[in-house]
């Protein structure tokens, strides 16, 4: 029932305890094989952009040019991509909703949802909540989305919005470029200026990342896609791994995920060691933080 535990270490440890069953041991390697081969194969991903074969993300800052004709080709190439591994993805996704669901009954779940809440450790709300939050954004900000949009289409004096449309400026400016590709010290080096400039101890957990060469910030081929930290309890190391492309978003990514690395570093040392693997939620603060101080100080 939500609201009957609290986030303490005594039920974390009965929440893990009575979430343990042998049979689902090796229900949890074969998903996490499963997992990797779909990362796999969407790192693999290479794409024939502008006469060259580059890796999916390089293609990303074209859906922001102020060409439209450009941003449509960029649109059918990445649809491309995602068509080409499409039947491959639905085959692991269907193989992945089976073991999640056996996982679930051999616990003593309904479902999978219900096990995954108890798995995350959210004690206090359930997916009941989730759905009142569904309507709650369809009611109030589904409307405001609509402005938005008709704004969108107005401004660019287009007769309807394709979805190629909706990352482009409004004003008709071209996308903020803030180092060029595969330059990613230079991100790296003014990261550091704005860090240094809001915390001195932040800025030292920064230095040791950075000397430690534990950021992997430039999109490549075969990366695994996305961006996330990563952090070494053994080694008291926490590494950020990404796949900048040059845009100005790299920036509020690699905060984001230094926000999380900050957040270990600061929680290291809390004992006993159990109580460090926080939920998701709280995760996310120091994430955002990194995002919000970014935004405050209107660099």
């Amino acid at each position: 029932m939500a609201g009957s535990l609290s986030f303490t270490w005594p039920n974390t440890q009965m929440n893990e305890v009575s979430l343990f069953c042998k049979e689902n041991i090796e229900l949890q390697k074969e998903i996490d094989k499963l997992s990797n081969e779909l990362t796999e194969m969407q790192g693999k991903l290479m794409v024939e952009w502008m006469g060259e074969s580059v890796p999916v993300p390089a293609v990303y800052p074209n859906m922001k040019s102020t060409d439209r004709e450009i941003r449509k080709k960029a649109f059918d190439c990445l649809g491309k991509a995602d068509e080409a591994i499409a039947d491959a993805t639905d085959e692991i996704f269907d193989r992945l909703l089976v073991l999640r669901h056996q996982m679930a009954k051999n616990s003593g779940f309904e479902s999978y949802t219900k096990y995954r809440f108890k798995e995350m450790m959210r004690f206090d709300w359930d997916e009941t909540h989730c759905f009142e939050f569904h309507a709650a954004v369809r009611k109030y900000i589904l409307p405001i989305k609509d402005k938005l949009l008709a704004k969108r289409k107005e401004s660019l004096k287009y007769s309807s919005l394709k979805p190629y449309d909706l990352g482009v400026d409004i004003y008709g400016r071209e996308p903020l470029m803030i180092y060029k590709k595969g330059d990613t010290e230079s991100l790296i080096e003014g990261t550091g200026k704005i860090i240094k400039a809001i915390d001195s101890e932040l800025y030292s957990y920064f230095c040791t990342i950075k000397e430690n060469k534990l950021l992997d910030l430039a999109s490549r081929e075969n990366k695994a896609p996305g961006g996330y930290m990563v952090m070494y309890p053994v080694f008291e190391q926490a590494s950020v791994f990404y796949n900048g492309v040059g845009l100005a978003s790299d920036l509020m990514v690699l905060l984001h995920e230094l926000g999380h690395c900050f957040h270990y570093f600061l929680g290291k040392d809390v004992a006993p060691y159990s109580l460090q693997n926080w939920t998701s939620e709280v995760a996310e603060g120091g994430s955002m933080t990194g995002e919000t101080h970014l935004n405050l100080n209107q660099l």
